[in-house]
Parts: structure tokens; sequence; C-alpha cells
């Protein structure tokens, strides 16, 4: 058997308010995500899923388009696509309040031009409304229990994460200073963000996740959250010799067969290998099987959520 895989998401992390998914493009971030968000609604949670400027990974699944605009594609869950332009709109709002003084300073030909030039500065409109998702209000409560981030492949991914705190120890005192500082708490506090990377059994995206990990840390980007290791296949030759395999791969008629289980032992041996490299980092690792079919679909979504959030085990008394 592969090394058992801890109970789902430990319970501690299943209270993190910010919940941003980050990886190797290709390796199920945007799947992960969204198990992660119908996980979390299923248990009552109000969740906002966020895309960050892409086509759109979610809606073909949910049965609802998700666009700039905030969508509700099932009770408790709503989704949406932070488009950088949008999302600097909202940003600048809260701050100056009137649509045509924002008109007037950032809406001309002259401003756009130069801020194509600005450092980071679509990050830093996506950032601020996750920050602006996560502080809202209705009421006197939050109005989202959990914001999930489907961020950008890795190095993108850590700008969105890094950028206010960058910004906020260089600009001068002022909004944009006290509002960049909000958002670096928020992204550095242990008890409301973790930050999750995924990864598939293979070298190099192994071999990412470990490089991922490292800078998160060396870089103090955030509190980190699980490892998951995504399509891990079924082990079906647990305490079986591989080596016959090697010997009659040539043999005519039985060779191609030969070939192909030695192929599927040599998977299986990588994803072995990858989980044990993933727990040498140091953290809780989860491993989502393979899906069976070639397309992925919203019953494997919800599948994925029932492994990241098992029911709780009933405890017979004695």
């Amino acid at each position: 058997m592969y090394p058992a895989p801890g109970p789902g998401l430990p319970r501690f992390l299943m209270e993190r308010q910010v919940h941003v998914v980050m990886g190797k493009g290709g390796v199920g971030k945007s799947m992960v995500s969204l198990a992660l968000a119908l996980g979390l609604a299923a248990r009552g949670r109000r969740v906002l899923l966020c895309q960050v400027n892409t086509a759109d990974a979610h809606g073909p699944l949910l049965g609802v388009p998700v666009g700039k605009d905030l969508v509700e594609v099932q009770p408790r869950l709503s989704c949406v696509d932070m488009e950088p332009l949008t999302a600097r709109r909202e940003y600048v709002m809260m701050i100056l309040k009137f649509r045509a003084v924002y008109d007037a300073l950032f809406e001309n030909r002259f401003a756009q031009y130069f801020m194509r030039f600005v450092p980071s500065l679509a990050e830093l409109n996506m950032t601020g409304k996750v920050w602006f998702h996560a502080e809202e209000k209705d009421g006197k409560e939050r109005r989202w229990d959990h914001v999930i981030v489907d961020a950008p492949a890795t190095g993108h991914g850590i700008t969105l994460v890094k950028v206010p705190r960058v910004i906020s120890s260089t600009a001068p005192s002022g909004p944009l200073k006290q509002q960049t500082a909000q958002m670096a708490a928020l992204f550095e506090d242990a008890q409301r963000t973790a930050l999750h990377v995924v990864t598939t059994p293979d070298e190099l995206s192994v071999l990412e996740t470990e490089e991922l990990v490292a800078r998160l840390r060396n870089e103090k980007v955030g509190p980190l959250g699980v490892a998951v290791l995504n399509r891990v296949p079924p082990r079906l030759f647990d305490g079986v010799d591989h080596a016959p395999l090697t010997r009659v791969t040539t043999v005519p008629g039985v060779g191609p067969y030969a070939a192909a289980a030695l192929e599927r032992a040599r998977l299986e041996l990588a994803t072995l290998a990858a989980r044990d490299r993933l727990t040498a980092l140091g953290l809780p690792v989860l491993a989502l099987p393979e899906t069976p079919g070639q397309e992925f679909l919203l019953d494997d979504a919800k599948a994925m959520a029932a492994t990241l959030f098992p029911p709780p085990r009933v405890v017979e008394a004695l």
C-alpha cells in the first residue's frame, strides 16, 4: 500500500478564512480549489471561489459561467474571475468613493499608458480584491467564511501574495501604504490564511513543488497549509517483484504487456518517492486519486471534496 494519507484537511486548517492554492501549471490546482470550495460549502460555510484572470475553469463544471461579477453557483458558494482592470476599479473606488473622480484620474489614455509600466500593478489590484472580500461585511459579520484563491502558476502566484508587503515597505505614508500593509497582514496571518501547494507524482512537478515551498519559506510569503499529491494511481503491484518484467519485455506476444506493466510499476514507485519527498517538507500530505475518466467532471470534484473532508468516524462504545 502507499503510505497512509492524513484523514483529510486538518481541522485547524479548515478554520482558515483565506486558502490560496498554488503550484505548477497543469497539476490540477483549479480542481483542488473547486473541491476545497465544495467541501466547505457542504459544511454550511459561505464560500467565495476566486479565479485569477484566466479562462473559466470552474463555470463549465458548475453549469454557470463565471465572469468579473460575483455569481452564486449553488447555495453558499459563489465564484468570480478576478480581472485586473475590474479589480483596480473596485479597489480604487474604495478610496475615492466617487466614480466620476475615478474616471477622470484612471480612465484617460495618458494614465492607462503610464500604468502599463507600474511593476506588479495587476497583481496588486487582484490581491486588493481578495482582501476586500475577506474583510467584506454582511451586517456585523463577515460576508464570506472562506475565500478560496485559485492562484496562477508558481511564479505569478508568489507575486500575487507577496506584492502587498513589497509595496507597503517602500510606499510613502498615505492610503496606499496603509491599504497594502493591511493586505500583507491578512496574507501573513497564520490564523486566517493558508497557502496550499499542489503537485502530481512526476519528477518535474515534485521538484518545482520543493522549490516553491523553499521559496515561500525563505521569503516569508505566508503560512503554509498542506501539500496535495494529485492524480495518485491505484496500487496494482504491491508486494510484487518487478524485476522479472524486465526480462520478458522483448518476448514476442508477451513483451508489450510486460512493458506496459513495467511502466505502471515504475509510476507507482515514482508515486511512493513523491509522497516521501513531500512528507520530508514537513507539511501535512493529502493524496487525491486519479479520476477514472478522460474528462474531469463535477462528480469527480465532489469525490475529491469527500477526500479532503471525510465524514467524522463514529466510535462504537465498548
